[in-house]
């Protein structure tokens, strides 16, 4: 006897592209076709498809059809262009404005004869629309296999019966990521199984009430990643919490051998937990892939001292559960490396070693980027006891550590001192721990108690001195507010310089030039840093702003007044205290979303210790 797929019978797929369904009507008479084919066939094999199934079945699948089509229906009304379709569809089904890349693709699509119905089936299929709609499911086959990971090689977790209903979470390929009814969760393969749409009338309305179309930012689920994941996160700690009972620090520097007499026990342990941490890895890397907030870096702390106790280990495993994709380690810190290098002091070598081996495969193992954060403007005690000339001072002659404790801001004017750098940043990425490095603090030193007293800022050291007053006529000693404009104009072409210098390296090493820049900085009324991104901006990959301030009304007006001048992404940095609680965190996280929707330039979130 054939089997018929209902697939064969509902649904033809033209070009790839489009898919054609055909009426009750036509699906009987193909139905009957097959089935006189096969009539042929011995009487032994199985019996004929039970009708009534085949018309329940069929009235699923064309109920998802006039869904799809009341759906474009109400969608379309009062939407006679294209773009404005396009908009309200991504408002109604995916909760959220379309990208300028996304709003350019469907118009030009629509424009060449895709038709409009097309457009709602893709996004109704789309792993985005699982996730921000509460979509649910039903085995349509005799039986399923729930897997604990998609993948034919994966573990089998159970066998679900046919009619079983269950909640659809998101989709990886062929595999949907289900939530049953019992607790369990995994993925079945998509032959297997039928889906039901939702009712999004109530939506629509929602939309159109909207004046900003903004309110469904508030309970969106992209922002609530512990809460949608918390039973795989409590199950992932379970584990590591018995397997490190288990486990030894080796002779030879091994995190997880198995003690003695544990080794079929920890072994099985040690299998689970891996195949939990992937599972997870894999769920953050499709949460973040929906996410319009891409980078999510977090500092960590990684000591010699958190590695062997596994405290490292459980960090990550913290940073996992808030779908962090970047970890960043300071390597560079008031003049001290944990990197080997000729430039600066370095502590324990071997325990360094140990230290960066440890960060790299933890962080590899789960797919989170390593990030080298460098604070190379400090070139620390060490230096400024034994090479002043190479440190900035104001015009009073004041060195920054006077106003910014164990800062010691480096002459970057002095060539002997850009080559220190350089070469420091060179053995950075020539260790081969890192993906990226940021330059932390790419600033000046901020002193708040002088007010508007330009000769209090620090850009001035022996040859620089001499330099502004032989090109400006303007002595040093006489420097005034009057004199605000061409000092402005001395200052930040210096910087710009550097910034360049610091481009041309980057460019040279085939690296992104990350940068973590003050925002508070920024309306400083003789402020010589961020009051010009223009003049510097655009030379950095990607600007990391750091706010002291939670007022997100400021974050979002100076975020959107530095996207005014520059054309580069932005990242905003947030404390840890910030962004560990809950309640502010998710508010946040929304407030970036609204920002880049103005902006389209917010591109992340960097989480500071």
């Amino acid at each position: 006897m054939i089997k018929i797929e209902l697939e064969t019978v509902v649904s033809i797929k033209v070009n790839n592209e489009r898919k054609i369904r055909i009426n009750k009507m036509a699906a009987a008479f193909l139905l009957a076709a097959c089935l006189f084919s096969a009539s042929a066939a011995p009487a032994a094999e199985e019996s004929v498809l039970d009708s009534a199934k085949i018309k329940e079945t069929l009235k699923k699948t064309e109920a998802a059809y006039f869904k799809n089509k009341k759906i474009l229906e109400e969608i379309s009304d009062k939407s006679n262009d294209d773009i404005s379709f396009i908009k309200k569809a991504y408002k109604i089904l995916l909760k959220r404005e379309p990208a300028d890349g996304e709003l350019t693709k469907w118009a030009g699509r629509i424009g060449s004869g895709t038709s409009r119905l097309n457009a709602i089936d893709e996004l109704t299929s789309s792993d985005e629309y699982f996730l921000k709609n509460d979509i649910s499911g039903f085995v349509k086959a005799t039986s399923a296999r729930l897997m604990q990971s998609p993948g034919f090689e994966s573990t089998s977790v159970m066998r679900i019966k046919k009619e079983e209903s269950f909640k659809i979470l998101s989709r990886q390929d062929e595999w949907y990521n289900v939530a049953l009814e019992s607790g369990a969760r995994g993925y079945i393969r998509s032959e297997h199984i039928a889906i039901d749409p939702p009712d999004l009338s109530g939506q629509t309305q929602a939309a159109e009430a909207s004046p900003d179309g903004m309110d469904y930012l508030a309970s969106d689920d992209l922002q609530d990643f512990r809460r949608v994941y918390s039973a795989d996160i409590s199950a992932l700690k379970e584990c590591f919490t018995k397997l490190k009972s288990m486990l030894v620090m080796g002779s030879k520097y091994k995190p997880y051998e198995i003690k003695p007499g544990k080794l079929i026990e920890g072994e099985k342990q040690l299998t689970i937990f891996r195949s939990k941490t992937l599972d997870l890895s894999q769920k953050i890397e499709n949460y973040n892939s929906k996410n319009p907030i891409k980078h999510r870096i977090s500092v960590i702390r990684c000591e010699y001292g958190d590695v062997v106790s596994y405290k490292f280990a459980e960090n990550l495993i913290e940073l996992q559960s808030s779908a962090i994709n970047g970890a960043a380690l300071e390597v560079l810190k008031d003049g001290e490396s944990i990197v080997k290098t000729d430039v600066f002091k370095c502590g324990d070598e071997q325990r360094a070693r140990v230290v960066l081996n440890e960060f790299r495969q933890e962080c590899d193992y789960r797919k989170i980027k390593k990030y080298a954060l460098v604070d190379i403007l400090n070139l620390g005690k060490y230096y400024f006891d034994s090479k002043k000339e190479y440190f900035m001072k104001n015009a009073f002659g004041e060195y920054s550590a006077s106003v910014e404790k164990d800062r010691y801001f480096a002459d970057f004017t002095n060539p002997e001192v850009s080559a220190l750098m350089l070469k420091y940043l060179d053995d950075v990425i020539k260790s081969g721990y890192f993906d990226a490095v940021i330059i932390d603090n790419l600033r000046m030193p901020h002193y708040p108690s002088a007010g508007n007293d330009i000769r209090a800022l620090f850009i001035f050291n022996d040859a620089p001195v001499k330099e502004f007053e032989k090109n400006t006529g303007v002595s040093v000693a006489a420097l005034n507010e009057a004199h605000e404009d061409i000092f402005k104009k001395y200052a930040i072409s210096k910087f710009e310089n550097f910034v360049t210098v610091l481009r041309k390296f980057f460019a040279s090493k085939k690296m992104p030039f990350y940068a973590v820049c003050d925002a508070d900085y920024y309306q400083k009324k003789f402020d010589t840093r961020l009051c010009e991104y223009k003049k510097w901006g655009n030379n950095i990959d990607l600007i990391l702003l750091r706010f002291t301030s939670t007022d997100e009304r400021k974050i979002a007006a100076l975020s959107k007044d530095a996207a005014s001048q520059i054309s580069r992404p932005q990242i905003i940095c947030v404390s840890k205290k910030l962004f560990e609680d809950e309640a502010k965190a998710f508010n946040f996280g929304d407030t970036l979303k609204k920002i880049n929707m103005d902006s389209n330039l917010i591109r992340g979130l960097f989480v500071e210790q």
